[in-house]
């Protein structure tokens, strides 16, 4: 077990949470009334941000559905279908505001829930005794979300997690940096180089989960962002894939041209802002390099025997990285090198929308765009993406001069029309955790408490945007003459 140290206990008012990132987990730590709790910030129902819900007042549940008033716990209401959860067992309950139907019982032991005619555009449904009631007549569950331990220790809140993974120090959410060796340097497709990392010291590296990525902290100052594409479960190594970019901007070509087995490097993270939400299948697109931080989504979809496809595209089959790797789920993995097939065919593959699959694509922008234009018509939040930079004019617009108020602390920071939020709360000696610096990791994402945000940042989805209660302090900039950041 590993202690970590997430805030002082000042920084978590009575009533509030702070989400945090340990050991590749994004994990809400909520004050009830002077008591804390950790919560694992992912919904098991569908896998939305749990900890961003609403803390539902102080209720007891003996079990599902039987709710009490109580000052003793309260629950969490999920902002995607509203699934409650107890903070401290992470036990969910049904929702009293689901509207209930009649059932009855019909000869051969069948039930038979009457709906409304024009509702869900069918005017009964059935199930069997069997397999239990479908919706739209219950939800299905309990679920049980995953909690952490939480203590005080000499004014800090502590959450313990399993492993040995190393912690920020006090007060600081941003990861602490690690001196790393290089023990491989492999050829892993052309223009593509595998390298394998350990920590200088000997020691385990901070455990994982797929889809998170880290900073290689370069030479000169450089940093860049790399997604994991190695096992999680083996904690005495990292590995990450390097294409050689055509318009690098020193940090690719100094790692192809320079880096040797043997030299160090420093290592911050992991970060994981693209999790592998729970799902009843899979859909996997990648392109070019975009493919990394799917391999270990793919290792673990299979491993578990879930369902799932993989459409892989690039220029040249001889470009593909890990295509040796994928060679073993035949019959799963679709190569499309484009000097041999084309463009990816994409609206044949998401014309018909389904259910419960969860797309997942990272890979150039041009791809995103198609994948979002032909996904559209999908249900909300089937699609999640990564992307490798910002989108094209996203940070254009113009700058003008506004103010920041720091909400916890009431103190007021001026920003220049030429600085953004970051680099004024930094000059103001206000610690905000950076990383990409265009908008497209999710590192600085910050909470607001008022002011409207011109958003530029490439990572929030259109609704967050719309709604407003966060922003990427590295490039977004205020509509509003001030904004009050919960920081």
């Amino acid at each position: 077990m590993a202690k970590h140290v997430v805030a002082k206990i000042s920084e978590i008012a009575e009533g509030d949470r702070l989400i945090v990132s340990l050991q590749g987990r994004s994990i809400g730590i909520f004050n009830v009334r002077g008591k804390f709790y950790g919560l694992l910030n992912r919904c098991p129902h569908q896998g939305a941000e749990l900890c961003r819900g609403s803390i539902l007042g102080q209720l007891e549940a003996d079990g599902p559905g039987q709710l009490e008033w109580s000052d003793e716990r309260c629950l969490l209401q999920c902002p995607w279908h509203g699934w409650e959860y107890d903070l401290e067992t992470g036990q969910s309950h049904f929702d009293s505001r689901v509207r209930p139907y009649p059932v009855g019982v019909e000869p051969g032991g069948r039930l038979r829930g009457e709906v409304d005619a024009g509702e869900a555009a069918q005017a009964t449904a059935t199930a069997t005794i069997a397999s239990g009631l479908s919706a739209p007549l219950l939800k299905e569950g309990p679920f049980v979300a995953e909690t952490y331990p939480v203590a005080v220790e000499d004014d800090y809140v502590v959450v313990t997690l399993p492993g040995s993974a190393a912690t920020a120090p006090p007060g600081s959410e941003r990861p602490a940096e690690l001196d790393a060796i290089v023990s491989a340097v492999e050829r892993a497709a052309e223009g593509v180089l595998l390298l394998t990392l350990a920590r200088a010291d000997g020691e385990a590296l901070p455990a994982w989960q797929p889809g998170a990525h880290v900073d290689l902290i370069l030479p000169g100052g450089l940093e860049r962002q790399y997604s994991l594409c190695g096992d999680p479960a083996e904690t005495g190594r990292w590995q990450v894939a390097v294409l050689r970019e055509a318009e690098s901007r020193g940090g690719s070509a100094w790692i192809h041209s320079q880096l040797r087995v043997g030299d160090r490097l420093g290592l911050r993270g992991p970060r994981n802002h693209f999790q592998l939400v729970e799902a009843d299948a899979y859909l996997f697109i990648a392109g070019g390099i975009g493919i990394t931080p799917l391999v270990p989504m793919i290792d673990r979809v299979a491993a578990a025997g879930g369902e799932w496809e993989l459409l892989y595209g690039g220029r040249r089959r001889r470009s593909m990285a890990f295509a040796e790797r994928l060679a073993a789920h035949s019959g799963r993995v679709a190569l499309w090198p484009q000097e041999e097939l084309g463009l990816l065919d994409l609206e044949a593959l998401l014309e018909a929308p389904r259910a419960g699959t969860a797309i997942y694509c990272c890979g150039p922008e041009p791809l995103i765009r198609a994948v979002e234009a032909a996904s559209a018509a999908w249900p909300a939040g089937s699609l999640h993406v990564e992307r490798f930079r910002p989108k094209p004019g996203a940070l254009e617009g113009p700058n003008s001069a506004f103010e920041v108020v720091l909400g916890r602390s009431g103190t007021t920071v001026a920003v220049a029309a030429e600085e953004t939020v970051a680099e004024a709360l930094e000059a103001a000696g206000v610690d905000i955790p950076t990383s990409c610096r265009e908008g497209i990791c999710g590192t600085c994402e910050t909470a607001v408490l008022e002011g409207e945000v011109d958003h530029r940042d490439s990572f929030l989805t259109d609704e967050e945007r719309e709604a407003g209660a966060t922003m990427m302090a590295c490039c977004s900039r205020a509509r509003s003459s001030r904004l009050v950041l919960d920081v």
